[in-house]
């Protein structure tokens, strides 16, 4: 007869400490971030070139006399320097999220390739400041850590759970660089 033993999961989602929407700052680079989704998406705007080149080309090519900050829609062209400030000052994280979203068309270039170290710093910085995320994650053992999202199918498990877990496999990783070698 084949016995089976179960693995624990640990779900987290929401403003659960191993998620990045809990009130646990961070300090990075000398920066204060209300949260870690704070720094996250602030970092998307971070060291990319600060006017998108294919705004500038319509404001060239279109040559009406308009200047750059009149376009289609009637939203002022900022510098990608300023839509972090504002995402770093957001009143919550959720407003952090949903600036970046607004913006996205000005994200940094190499956001999908730094991503994942972006991350993974953020984490370590908070796992090293705060005590009670470091209590936690080592009491999970060796347990499966997966962020519930039902949405975001890369950083958790989407809404068919079949997503990516990346935020839960940087915690599992982590958590494994605090433990005894086996």
């Amino acid at each position: 007869m084949l016995a089976y033993k179960a693995m624990a999961v640990v779900g987290f989602y929401g403003k659960h400490c191993l998620s990045n929407f809990s009130d646990h700052a961070i300090i990075v680079d000398d920066q204060h971030y209300p949260t870690v989704e704070h720094y996250f998406q602030t970092m998307k705007f971070v060291a990319a070139t600060a006017v998108a080149d294919d705004v500038i080309d319509n404001a060239i090519s279109n040559n009406s006399g308009n200047t750059i900050n009149d376009n289609k829609d009637n939203t002022s062209i900022i510098s990608n320097n300023e839509i972090a400030k504002y995402i770093h000052h957001a009143a919550t994280p959720d407003e952090a999220q949903a600036l970046a979203k607004r913006y996205k068309q000005y994200r940094r270039a190499d956001w999908s390739d730094v991503k994942d170290q972006i991350m993974l710093l953020a984490l370590q910085v908070k796992l090293e400041t705060h005590t009670d995320i470091r209590e936690l994650l080592l009491s999970t053992g060796q347990a499966q850590l997966v962020e519930t999202s039902p949405v975001d199918d890369y950083w958790g498990i989407g809404a068919n759970c079949q997503g990516l877990n990346r935020m839960g496999q940087l915690w599992m990783s982590l958590r494994a660089s605090l433990l005894p070698p086996q």
